[in-house]
């Protein structure tokens, strides 16, 4: 099968609007006086023959190819995200991918499945008291068919929760920077002041690790 160069295709679409200024002046032009094929019959075989020849298709749903190439991250069969809440659990191997960007699991139950990223912020030694540390969950709600994550910490006691993160379809290192964000701007307007806001304040190199090992999960996930 010869296939044609973007060269032959310019040429054919020449010949298309040639036969077309043509046909539309009235002039009928015979190509082969024996089998009598004219201009009028060409026109609309050699389009025809164009749209198949285009190296983009066409969608067939009427909407724009656009919005046919970006899929929203939740609605794309392909990515982990949507596998794990489509089944509505998680997998032995789909956990060990998580586990493998920082996120072991935390617990499981019928209605909610947890992973943990822990960083450290302040040790034994600094505080003269237990390990204190970041500790982030993500959580997927198996009735809501949908993932949020919560902010927390631990200082010795176990896990200590601030604020829940709506997943809102955008990276989870942009949705966790926008809410804290929120919360630094609510504090300017003289709302009182956030003990966990405080805390990503005062150790930023911890809550920088948090970033990263969150855009690591939008990675694994494959939120885009």
């Amino acid at each position: 099968m010869n296939v044609l160069n973007e060269q032959d295709l310019k040429a054919l679409n020449m010949l298309l609007l040639w036969l077309e200024d043509n046909i539309s002046m009235g002039t009928t032009i015979v190509f082969d006086e024996e089998s009598n094929i004219s201009s009028e019959e060409c026109e609309p075989a050699l389009r025809k023959a164009l749209n198949a020849l285009s190296p983009v298709a066409k969608p067939s749903s009427g909407k724009a190819t656009d919005e046919l190439e970006s899929p929203s991250p939740v609605s794309d069969a392909s990515s982990l995200l949507s596998q794990i809440l489509d089944n509505g659990s998680v997998t032995e191997k789909q956990a060990d991918v998580l586990k493998d960007k920082g996120w072991p699991l935390w617990q499981v139950n019928d209605d909610y499945t947890d992973f943990e990223f822990e960083v450290t912020y302040q040790t034994e030694e600094e505080n003269g008291d237990d390990r204190y540390s970041f500790n982030i969950h993500l959580t997927f709600d198996w009735q809501a068919k949908n993932i949020y994550l919560t902010l927390g910490t631990n200082l010795g006691d176990g896990f200590n929760d601030y604020h829940n993160v709506p997943f809102d379809d955008k990276r989870l290192e942009f949705s966790l920077e926008n809410y804290v964000e929120t919360l630094s701007n609510q504090a300017e307007m003289g709302a009182d002041e956030d003990e966990f806001l405080a805390l990503t304040t005062k150790y930023p190199d911890a809550w920088k690790d948090v970033i990263e090992a969150t855009a690591k999960l939008s990675d694994a996930l494959g939120v885009q």
